[in-house]
């Protein structure tokens, strides 16, 4: 960029410039810009600063299957965190494919923002736009069969994608088939005592 004209003597001189970010650079992140200044009289002299990166960021996303831990023929609830933690909206797509098992029964999809379905009862699917420091859910409910064995392990990916700066995220958790045991535990401090959470496999 190039400017010249004239500068009074006795009031500052504002010169404005926008700029469009081309880069899928970090949220936050500071992009150096120098200025060198000629005063047309052999006056020469730098002056540094820094712009601040404004965009999406969906990296804090995540996946979680509550319980973990499940009896044969019990229920888990699949919940897909969409976070974007940065300082502009975006479009977004979440797929999560391989849910048509035997080990389950899938329930019917629910999201708090968006559109998603089920496509061809395998993959899960959901676009929509997420705003600035927004969050949403995606719920989808599993009826583990009664058929499956204590021990038996199941990882769950799904694929996040901001549309906006065609960056993806892998989003994954593992639900397992075991007997969930209560049991007292130690606590020195307190009025009552705690619960230890043990998955005990049969």
């Amino acid at each position: 960029m190039t400017w010249r004209g004239p500068v009074a003597h006795d009031a500052p001189t504002r010169v404005e410039f926008a700029a469009t970010l081309a880069t899928p650079l970090p949220d936050n992140s500071q992009v150096p810009v120098v200025f060198d200044l000629d005063d047309g009289h052999g006056g020469k002299s730098v002056v540094a600063t820094s712009l601040l990166v404004r965009r999406s960021n969906l990296a804090r996303s995540s996946l979680l299957m509550q319980p973990r831990f499940v009896e044969p023929g019990g229920l888990t609830m699949l919940t897909i965190f969409v976070q974007n933690t940065g300082h502009r909206a975006t479009e977004a797509r979440v797929a999560l494919t391989g849910l048509a098992n035997p080990a389950w029964t899938v329930g019917a999809p629910s999201c708090s923002t968006g559109d998603c379905a089920l496509v061809d009862e395998d993959t899960l699917v959901w676009t929509g736009t997420l705003g600035p420091r927004n969050l949403m859910q995606i719920r989808l409910p599993l009826q583990l069969s009664a058929e499956v064995a204590y021990g038996d392990s199941f990882d769950v990916s799904a694929v996040l994608t901001d549309l906006r700066w065609r960056e993806e995220f892998s989003l994954t958790d593992r639900m397992m088939v075991a007997h969930n045991l209560f049991m007292p535990s130690v606590q020195t401090t307190g009025p009552e005592p705690g619960t230890l959470y043990l998955p005990l496999i049969r």
